[in-house]
C-alpha cells in the first residue's frame, strides 16, 4: 500500500473520529454552585433537539445519445472554478457531457489521468477518465501526449487534490 493511500485512510479515521465525537449525546446535568452557601445543586439544562434538515434529491446524470454533441470545456476552468466555489462548480458541471483535453499522466487498466494542457509536472489535480475495457485506442496511449476525453462528469474528487471523474468515457 502506498503512502498516499495509508495517508488518506489515517486522515478518514481521524475525520470518521470526530464525526461520531459529535454525534454522541451531550450530558443533560449540570452543577452549580451556590456562592453564599457553598452547596451544590443540580439543575436540569435542556439539550438541544434534532430538527429534521433537507435531504438532496438526487438529479438525473446526463445520457449521451448519438446526436448528442459535448461541450468543450477547458479542464484549467473547471479545476479552477472549484477552487473559487465548490457548490457552484458542482452544481455547474457534474453530469454535464463534455469534451477535455489534456496531457496524459496515467495509463491503467480501466482508466486514464489527465492534467490539463501546458501544467507542470508537479501538477496534481486534473480528470480521471474511466473507460470500458474493450477500449482499444488505450493501446496506443503515451504518458506526456495530448489527449482530449469525451464523457459525463460523474463528480469531483477533492480529498487532497481536485479530480474530474469523467464516466463513461471515450478518447
Amino acid at each position: 500500500m502506498n503512502k498516499k493511500k495509508i495517508f488518506g485512510i489515517i486522515v478518514l479515521v481521524i475525520i470518521g473520529l470526530g464525526i461520531a465525537g459529535s454525534l454522541l449525546p451531550a450530558s443533560s446535568d449540570e452543577t452549580s454552585v451556590s456562592s453564599s452557601n457553598n452547596t451544590r445543586t443540580a439543575t436540569a439544562v435542556p439539550t438541544a433537539t434534532a430538527v429534521p434538515t433537507a435531504t438532496a434529491v438526487p438529479t438525473a446524470t446526463a445520457v449521451p445519445t448519438a446526436t448528442a454533441v459535448p461541450t468543450q470545456i477547458d479542464l484549467r476552468t473547471i479545476l479552477n472554478d472549484r477552487d473559487a466555489n465548490e457548490v457552484a462548480a458542482d452544481a455547474k458541471y457534474i453530469g454535464a457531457y463534455v469534451s477535455l483535453t489534456g496531457t496524459v499522466t496515467g495509463i491503467h487498466e480501466d482508466e486514464v489521468d489527465i492534467i490539463p494542457l501546458g501544467a507542470d509536472e508537479y501538477q496534481m489535480s486534473g480528470a480521471k477518465c474511466r473507460f470500458d475495457k474493450d477500449e482499444s485506442n488505450v493501446l496506443t496511449l503515451r504518458k506526456g501526449q495530448s489527449l482530449t476525453i469525451v464523457g459525463v462528469i460523474d463528480g469531483i474528487d477533492d480529498f487532497m487534490y481536485n479530480v474530474v471523474k469523467v464516466k463513461p468515457c471515450r478518447f
